[in-house]
């Protein structure tokens, strides 16, 4: 039987079944044989009154096997020692000081047998084996003994029940016939009913008095169904670690999100530290959280039951946590979309703000008796003014919907273009420098230009933070008409050069990333490029370049 425990403790007793068959029969032979008095011959007084075996022809063979299987035992579960946990390893440490010393305790009991005048000192030993085994069992789990007791309390209440419905059937004053049918009857029930009777009584006998019981199965199913409406991945860990507190009986639960993924759970398993047992959580884009799960409240390790059990959860878990992602992402890009919108709002109403204030302001300056002359003036100031609104409108239409509207193209002078696109913008304390050289005129649309060289100026007083030098050149080349906006603001890095003028991409706390995008749209509507030129601490250079091959047949249109 103690071999049989060994290999059932390394999960071996299978490997070695012929081996057990063939030890088991030959104890069966043996007590047969001392049933005739081949093993023992009887007890008779030896030490102190008392009485000990008198041994028979086959003792000293039964003691030999005795003994060598018991040394086998011991061997086997030392050769294999290597093999196991931590938590095993501390388990079979405890059984093997008792075993050994048990046995080797008990095994002084030979000495009188053989009446060689020696007392049985070892025999105290042989209890100490079964304190050390008891103490394994209840405190290290060695076996689930509590289950195994309120799983036989179960049986003995039914058994109880069985007997005790015969005794009243069979003590009723009915006739024979129906007695025999009762007594049938009632074997079929209870040949029914007996198993699922112990499982319903066991069942709250574990969940009163087994501190750390629970359902797996009730558990999970617990876990399920709480986790369907979840949307959120700090709900589902939450949701895993309430239930498992409450239904295991955790001290506490500790989560962690948003942690770089650590050596020892790079793996993604169950693991311990000195704060408990550690459960990761992790979804197809890799490690999101994790649980670190307390002390039981009934001072119990953590046993195979419940890694089976997080296991379980793990790859529950998984399976949610890659259902929430993108809900959670589509929500997070509506809402950071939402946010750009608004902030998109805000620069076009400012960008509206301006010339409706020089609309209000030249208005309200407007005389009753204001001359033929001042009025058609005024006219040609608002009109500009409000071409320069629609123009904003279309403009930020054409960039979000991808649209191309029709432009009336002119010849344009560059240079009446960015004079006109210097009014109004704020430059009291900026020192601005102007070399426009002599450029043909361009074929293209006078406000749309414009509004090219307004978002560049205004991002450059910007960046200087509205003090600092701004100068404005112009001049033509063979391949090229250029203008060159020039800041000494704080400069731009080279990374964020290569994206400022993707749409909606912005450096700025209240930018929207719609500017520069707009400015290059319409650069490469007129077969041109614009190209920046920074450095941190130095300034910015917007460089634009229109092609100068058909310059002849700008100044004949």
């Amino acid at each position: 039987s103690f071999l049989f425990f060994i290999f059932a403790f390394f999960d071996k007793h299978s490997q070695y079944k012929k081996m057990l068959y063939f030890l088991f029969g030959l104890s069966l032979i043996f007590y047969i044989l001392d049933i005739f008095g081949f093993v023992s011959l009887g007890v008779s007084s030896k030490f102190f009154g008392r009485f000990y075996t008198d041994g028979g022809p086959l003792f000293t063979l039964f003691i030999i096997e005795y003994f060598l299987v018991a040394t086998y035992a011991h061997i086997f579960g030392f050769l294999n020692y290597k093999t196991l946990k931590n938590e095993e390893k501390q388990r079979l440490r405890l059984v093997f000081f008792g075993s050994i010393t048990g046995f080797l305790g008990g095994g002084t009991t030979v000495f009188p047998v053989y009446n060689l005048g020696i007392y049985p000192f070892g025999l105290p030993l042989v209890v100490l084996y079964t304190v050390l085994v008891s103490y394994t069992i209840t405190k290290h789990e060695l076996m689930d003994i509590q289950v195994v007791i309120k799983r036989k309390l179960a049986y003995v209440i039914v058994g109880t029940l069985l007997i005790i419905s015969y005794l009243l059937l069979n003590f009723s004053p009915i006739p024979a016939t129906m007695m025999l049918n009762a007594s049938i009857a009632l074997a079929i029930f209870w040949a029914f009913a007996a198993h699922r009777l112990r499982a319903f009584i066991q069942t709250p006998l574990e969940e009163k008095w087994i501190t750390e019981w629970y359902d797996t199965e009730k558990l999970i199913s617990s876990v399920t169904e709480k986790l369907i409406p979840v949307y959120k991945r700090k709900d589902v860990f939450i949701t895993i670690a309430q239930e498992l507190k409450n239904r295991i009986k955790i001290e506490k639960i500790e989560i962690e999100l948003n942690l770089e993924v650590k050596d020892k759970i790079k793996s993604f398993i169950v693991a311990k530290d000195k704060k408990g047992v550690i459960l990761p959580l992790s979804s197809s884009k890799g490690f999101e959280g994790q649980l670190i799960l307390g002390t039981k409240i009934s001072e119990q390790t953590y046993n195979q039951k419940d890694l089976v059990l997080f296991k379980t959860l793990m790859n529950q878990a998984y399976l949610v946590l890659d259902r929430i992602r993108p809900y959670e992402e589509v929500k997070t890009e509506f809402s950071a979309a939402q946010q750009k919108l608004i902030e998109i709002a805000a620069s076009v109403t400012h960008e509206i703000r301006n010339p409706l204030t020089v609309i209000r302001a030249k208005t309200d300056s407007l005389s009753e008796k204001a001359s033929r002359q001042t009025i058609i003036e005024y006219k040609t100031r608002v009109l500009e003014y409000c071409d320069r609104i629609n123009t904003i409108i279309s403009s930020v239409l054409s960039l979000t919907k991808g649209e191309k509207k029709a432009v009336v193209k002119v010849a344009v002078d560059l240079n009446q273009v960015i004079d006109s696109a210097l009014e109004g913008r704020g430059l009291e304390n900026i020192q601005l420098e102007k070399e426009l050289g002599n450029l043909p005129n361009i074929i293209g649309g006078p406000e749309e230009l414009r509004q090219v060289f307004v978002n560049l100026i205004d991002n450059a007083i910007q960046a200087m933070a509205g003090q600092g030098k701004l100068k404005i050149k112009t001049y033509q080349s063979e391949a090229n008409l250029v203008a060159e906006i020039i800041d000494s603001g704080p400069g731009i890095t080279k990374n964020d050069q290569t994206k400022i003028f993707d749409k909606f991409y912005t450096t700025k706390k209240e930018g929207t990333g719609v500017g520069l995008a707009m400015v290059s749209s319409i650069v490469k509507r007129y077969n041109g490029e614009i190209k920046v030129e920074s450095e941190i601490g130095k300034g910015t250079t917007f460089a634009l370049r229109f092609p100068n091959k058909d310059n002849k047949l700008y100044e004949k249109h």
